[in-house]
């Protein structure tokens, strides 16, 4: 058996490698396995992968760097097929994978079940029984070996009592697809997890964006509007969606038999007293703009929006009608809710021509990063009331608001560049912003932020305002 990586950035993006040696050192050293260039901010022997033959595993342990497993820092860990390893705070990322050699005595059992599963789903049980007595026969270790006659008759009763086989051909069509999204939903709830090492890493962040824009504040009034009126017509949106299956209305669920749901954040702001609240297309209708979810439209299963709540500051989150979202006819990523709530101010949109602000300073806000922002900027008392008072996504923001914790975060940049669908500017922003205004120097809105580009933080994207007049109109 091999670790294999799949580089996801770097100078090795894109290539998957093998690599022979049990314990593969990842650093910036010349004897390390996978090394890296010094600039990536890796250590020169950050972390080790090592093949444990007894457990049949790979092992992760950070050596003198920082280690993150599918977004969470780990100490010491067993590698699961699939899983995202980042070397770092937006260090090099790679997606790790086994290769098993033919012939090989030790496989691990999960990828054995899994193998034979895949090879089940299209060939049916006996062709299971082959495949995971082969497995069996040739990548076991002994004490396997000799269970061989009773583990496999073990698993052929889990094989039809689970299903996997049964019932006309149709679960066989479909599980496929909702195992993809059932992976999609555990890895978005761990990057939704409030994880306290990222907000001591945002809180130092945040504070140096504070200091520079507290001064331009204390110099330029519509900024301090912008500041002082605005900001409180900025809401956090929340959604939960899923699925139900091609046919009847079950929804598709978990493995533990509850409904699916994937929960994700934005923003979004009010633009008329009527309280029509623009934000993105991909905000209110997300499984438009994800590949997992599109294949599962393909495949027939329908999305349903279970709930959609608004969070402006110093309000409890109210529901949002989505049966009431107003959609452009053309591609572009803006889209129309309306919230009914008293008391929330109104932003301005601007008539001016984009491009004469060229080179001119923009406000992008919003609520980057989500709820670990809200949490990056609250005191201590209110984060651990806030985390102690239930882990859902949910909960959190309920407890956030109730705090009078809901705040925008305001960032500047400059306007790079003016195209006919789009602006671009450096303001930083990230996932959670998408929906939030861009400002003017006037204190006017001039797009909606809808797109930052990963690879590269000086380049973000809004929509022109006056595709969202057209909207409203």
């Amino acid at each position: 058996m091999r670790a294999q990586l799949l580089h996801l950035t770097g100078r090795l993006r894109g290539r998957t490698i093998a690599y022979d040696a049990p314990n593969v050192l990842v650093g910036t050293d010349p004897d390390a396995a996978v090394r890296y260039g010094r600039s990536t901010g890796v250590s020169p022997r950050h972390a080790e992968i090592a093949f444990v033959e007894e457990g049949c595993a790979f092992y992760l342990k950070p050596i003198g760097g920082r280690v993150f497993v599918n977004r969470n820092e780990v100490e010491e860990c067993i590698l699961e097929e699939g899983d995202l390893v980042e070397f770092g705070i937006d260090g090099p990322r790679v997606r790790f994978r086994i290769q098993v050699d033919p012939g090989r005595v030790c496989k691990p059992v999960r990828t054995m079940l899994r193998d034979a599963r895949d090879v089940g789903r299209n060939s049916g049980a006996f062709a299971f029984t082959r495949s995971m007595s082969s497995d069996l026969l040739t990548h076991a270790t002994w004490k396997l070996k000799v269970g061989v006659p009773l583990f496999v008759l073990v698993m052929l009763a889990i094989v039809f009592a689970a299903g996997w086989f049964g019932g006309g051909g149709q679960n066989g069509a479909y599980s496929e697809e909702i195992d993809r999204l059932r992976a999609q939903v555990l890895q978005l709830s761990r990057m939704q997890e409030v994880s306290q090492e990222q907000v001591v890493s945002l809180r130092g962040e945040l504070a140096k964006s504070a200091e520079a824009l507290d001064e331009l504040r204390a110099q330029d009034a519509a900024v301090a509007k912008v500041y002082d009126v605005y900001t409180r017509a900025i809401c956090l949106l929340h959604g939960r969606y899923g699925f139900r299956m091609p046919t009847g209305s079950d929804y598709v669920t978990d493995v533990d038999g509850t409904r699916l749901e994937i929960e994700y954040t934005g923003s979004g702001f009010r633009a008329d007293k009527d309280g029509d609240v623009v934000t993105n297309r991909h905000v209110v209708c997300p499984w438009e703009y994800d590949e997992e979810a599109k294949s599962m439209m393909r495949s027939g299963f329908k999305p349903v929006m279970f709930r959609m709540t608004a969070s402006f500051p110093g309000h409890e989150p109210v529901e949002v009608d989505t049966s009431l979202v107003r959609l452009r006819s053309d591609s572009l990523d803006v889209a129309v809710v309306n919230v009914v709530l008293e008391g929330i101010p109104v932003v301005e949109l601007s008539e001016e021509d984009p491009t004469s602000l060229r080179g001119s300073q923009v406000l992008v806000v919003g609520y980057p990063a989500g709820v670990n922002a809200l949490l990056a900027k609250a005191d201590r008392m209110t984060v651990r009331s806030v985390i102690a008072g239930g882990p859902t996504l949910t909960q959190v923001i309920e407890r956030l608001a109730s705090h009078g914790a809901i705040s925008p975060l305001v960032t500047a940049g400059r306007l790079g560049d003016v195209q006919a669908e789009r602006l671009v500017y450096d303001a930083v922003t990230t996932s959670g912003g998408s929906g939030g205004p861009v400002f003017s120097r006037s204190g006017k809105v001039i797009a909606v932020n809808f797109a930052i580009m990963k690879e590269f933080a000086g380049s973000n994207f809004g929509v022109p305002v006056r595709y969202v007049r057209e909207l409203l109109d």
